[in-house]
């Protein structure tokens, strides 16, 4: 999609396509990317942005907060992270992240690639362990070994899916003793 690509990122057309998106198209082959098609449709920024300064910067950091296999993770991810801010879009989440007791941040980032960065997503995290360890009880010393199992948990919406699995669990507990009876 040609025009659609354009559009969302004019500069594409400006480039001397040999000499600066070669290069960033070897390096996405050499981190192992499966599919370039869809990411740069996706995000055409993957072939203008700084290279060096801002994506090799951006997949390091990836690679120390533990993520292995980075190609398939930026595929998942469609390239978003060319596009974020190291300090406002993937700092807080992560910094939020290392913070919960007992929880291994690279598993959540890997099972993850779109929920953890972006502005918003530090608070939307710690809302949903305020009331995973506040509201349902489950203990401060669980609540990072429960994510680290089930990341999705930090992403489901706690009004339409979890709330009514947790008053069906409830219910059952409470009719198990009678049923016994």
């Amino acid at each position: 999609d040609m025009a659609g690509t354009v559009a969302r990122d004019p500069t594409v057309l400006t480039q001397d396509t040999e000499k600066l998106a070669g290069r960033h198209i070897e390096y996405m082959l050499s981190l192992g990317i499966p599919k370039m098609g869809p990411m740069i449709e996706k995000v055409p920024q993957l072939l203008s942005c700084d290279l060096t300064h801002d994506f090799h910067r951006k997949v390091a950091i990836l690679k120390a907060l533990g993520i292995r296999k980075i190609g398939p993770w930026l595929y998942k991810n469609r390239g978003r992270v060319v596009t974020m801010d190291v300090d406002t879009d993937m700092r807080p989440p992560v910094e939020y992240l290392q913070s919960v007791k007992s929880l291994q941040v690279h598993k959540v980032l890997e099972t993850l690639p779109i929920g953890v960065f972006g502005a918003g997503k530090k608070e939307m995290m710690e809302k949903r362990v305020n009331y995973l360890s506040e509201d349902l009880g489950v203990g401060v010393n669980r609540v990072g070994k429960m994510i680290s199992r089930w990341p999705y948990v930090l992403t489901m919406s706690q009004t339409e899916t979890i709330e009514p699995k947790v008053r069906v669990a409830m219910f059952a507990a409470a009719r198990a003793p009678c049923i016994q009876a």
